[in-house]
């Protein structure tokens, strides 16, 4: 499986065939601080405002889909896009509750085969819910 750059995979791995995760943070930091940049991830603060707004209840933290870079909270921009149902992004969310929240990123941010190369945000946009979350659930098998 190919990886995102922001999702990187550590060089090396440590005795036993362990993985240094202070190593691996390292690695992937240049990478998501650019999604900062890029506004692909905005502070938490701004998401929670404007989801709320939208008329969502559930509480943006509570989508497990919040990451921290540099010590500061930050969560998807994807949230506030208008063209995604903000239920299906909700119910995808809580089908991966399990996985953490750069899983779930790659997960949402990912082309997909399931989905005929589309993301599951993509899936969503074109009312392929139903693809979507057979999607998230072979995530979670893999």
């Amino acid at each position: 499986m190919h990886l995102p750059r922001w999702y990187v995979k550590p060089k090396t791995l440590g005795a036993g065939g362990t993985i240094d995760l202070d190593e691996y943070e390292a690695e992937a930091l240049p990478a998501r601080r650019q999604l900062v940049t890029s506004r692909h991830l905005l502070p938490v603060e701004q998401v929670a405002d404007q989801w709320s707004a939208r008329g969502r209840t559930s509480d943006v933290k509570d989508l497990s889909l919040t990451v921290e870079i540099d010590g500061r909270p930050y969560a998807p921009a994807f949230l506030l896009d208008p063209t995604l149902d903000p239920v299906a992004v909700e119910h995808l969310a809580l089908v991966l509750s399990e996985l953490s929240a750069w899983s779930k990123w790659q997960f949402f941010t990912s082309k997909n085969g399931s989905l005929g190369g589309d993301t599951p945000l993509d899936a969503i946009r074109k009312g392929n819910r139903d693809g979507a979350n057979r999607a998230a659930r072979a995530f979670l098998d893999r």
